[in-house]
């Protein structure tokens, strides 16, 4: 069976600072773009986004982007970022994850996911042995299909939430 659930959860990617990484075992960063520090149609990183990344990387903590979007979406988002980037990343499938975990030389175990769903994201962390993090999906209206699998997503968020988990 897949885990979907997270390790941890974050309402918002700045929340995921590097002392909250190091206290979770976390010494590399590996994250989602749409709807996690971006809206899908956003082309490029705004200031938000390049301050919590220059924090991580002043704190040592090295980031990687993992996406399912195609290379002109990634590389456009990353173009002052200058992050690696791995497009059409077919997550859930472990082998991004793992592939992204080699671009910053660091361990699975000691490397952190950061991702606003559950059966691409948390199952893919989760299978390829990564510390799972789900952020709340950003406020920004998405696409039919993602909608539909928010609408999946929601009795398991729901049951962990009734548990306090």
């Amino acid at each position: 069976m897949i885990r979907l659930r997270p390790r941890y959860r974050v309402s918002h990617y700045t929340r995921l600072t590097a002392e909250a990484l190091q206290r979770m075992g976390a010494k590399a960063l590996v994250c989602d773009i749409d709807n996690t520090l971006a809206a899908h149609d956003v082309g490029t990183a705004d200031s938000t986004v390049c301050a919590w990344l220059e924090s991580l990387h002043q704190a040592g903590i090295p980031v990687a982007v993992v996406s399912n979007n195609g290379p002109q979406r990634v590389e456009l988002f990353n173009a002052s970022l200058g992050l690696p980037c791995l497009p059409k990343a077919g997550k859930p499938k472990p082998r991004a994850y793992l592939n992204a975990c080699r671009l910053l030389n660091s361990d699975p175990a000691t490397t952190a996911f950061l991702g606003d769903q559950l059966f691409t994201d948390m199952a893919g962390a989760n299978r390829a042995g990564l510390i799972s993090v789900l952020t709340e999906p950003l406020p920004f209206p998405e696409p039919f299909f993602i909608r539909l699998k928010r609408k999946a997503e929601a009795p398991f968020l729901w049951a962990w939430a009734k548990k306090g988990h």
